[in-house]
């Protein structure tokens, strides 16, 4: 659990346990606990960053970094709540399947942030004309996949990205 605290600090608590006191030091981490707050203004929820960095201030959790060497930095990993110290967590299409009637995507992300698929016939057009043809409310699997009904296209293009939930 997570004291409220403005910053890290130490201090002491007093513990009573059957009329017995006993004192100990108690380390309060950075963040209040509250899911959602970013104090530090990072981008990433603090809970996030104490649970996969021990602190919201580890140099290895700036949201620039990419922990795991995947391709993928930390800001990118939070909003599709994958895993930054492993390499083969990030948000992707894995696998198009042409199937009777339609396209199979199969894609990998996180649990905790929505996921959109969208699809383009055309990526020469200046204008973004990317169309979101599904999604997916957290929580999620790990592993998705999905049958995009009766496409008439011979050619098109998907991408799936995923948005945190705001506070």
């Amino acid at each position: 659990w997570f004291a409220n605290a403005r910053s890290a600090a130490t201090s002491m608590s007093r513990i009573t346990f059957r009329n017995r006191t006993y004192l100990d030091d108690l380390v309060v981490a950075e963040g209040d606990g509250t899911p959602g707050a970013d104090r530090d203004g990072d981008g990433m929820w603090d809970m996030w960053e104490i649970e996969h960095f021990g602190a919201t201030n580890a140099p290895a959790g700036a949201p620039g970094n990419d922990a795991d060497a995947d391709g993928v930095n930390n800001a990118d990993e939070y909003t599709a709540d994958t895993d930054p110290h492993a390499g083969d967590s990030f948000l992707a299409i894995t696998n198009v399947t042409p199937e009777a009637g339609g396209v199979r995507l199969h894609w990998q992300g996180g649990r905790l942030a929505e996921q959109f698929v969208d699809y383009n016939t055309n990526l020469l057009e200046t204008a973004d004309t990317w169309q979101p043809v599904a999604s997916n409310p957290p929580p999620t699997e790990t592993h998705m996949q999905w049958l995009h009904d009766g496409v008439t296209h011979k050619a098109g293009f998907y991408r799936v990205r995923a948005q945190r939930p705001q506070r």
